[in-house]
């Protein structure tokens, strides 16, 4: 909800029971410029291939591979989380700490838009499957209390506190996790 559009968080149809699920795209736009998966992935794999090369002293060499992955994964037959899940058994725990350059501090009227809305007390819970903290900041920015679900224990206390009616703090549930707390981060095929 661009902050110019006319719409106001008490002109939307939301009701205090309202659940936002909120996914890569709403990070995707400027000022945060997040890439979204294919993007990410291309240029992990366009990475890969420079520092290849570089290492064999044979610049160009693989100019196609990056190109032939990013249309294998456009048909179908290479997804992102499979290539991410073949990096992180090259790399290990180093390809999330690499996901935590994702730690922006550029929210954009997206975020702000659901900062408002929860402030306006239109939203019961947020779920989403980003990796980055816009959305919180923009909460704590608009002075919302939350609470941040990002793995196993968390989930199930939200979701207990959501059941009986006692959530004091809007709960934030990141089903993949947060750039935060490395461990909690869900990308590969064998976490999903």
């Amino acid at each position: 909800m661009p902050q110019n559009s006319g719409v106001t968080a008490s002109s939307l149809p939301l009701g205090p029971r309202t659940v936002l699920f909120v996914g890569a795209g709403v990070s995707a736009i400027a000022p945060a410029s997040l890439p979204g998966w294919g993007a990410l992935n291309d240029a992990i794999a366009r990475a890969l291939v420079s520092r290849i090369e570089e290492a064999l002293g044979k610049p160009g060499q693989l100019a196609g591979v990056a190109d032939w992955l990013a249309n294998e994964r456009s048909a179908g037959r290479f997804p992102p989380e499979y290539q991410a899940q073949l990096i992180e058994e090259m790399c290990g725990e180093r390809y999330f700490r690499a996901l935590q350059a994702l730690d922006v501090a550029a929210a954009n009227g997206a975020h702000i838009a659901i900062a408002r809305l929860a402030a306006a007390g239109r939203v019961r819970a947020i779920v989403t499957t980003n990796f980055d903290r816009l959305i919180e900041l923009s909460l704590t920015a608009l002075g919302v209390a939350h609470d941040v679900s990002r793995f196993g224990d968390e989930f199930t206390s939200a979701g207990e506190r959501l059941r009986a009616g006692a959530a004091a703090a809007l709960p934030v549930i990141k089903i993949h996790g947060c750039v935060s707390e490395l461990h909690s981060m869900i990308d590969t095929l064998k976490q999903r």
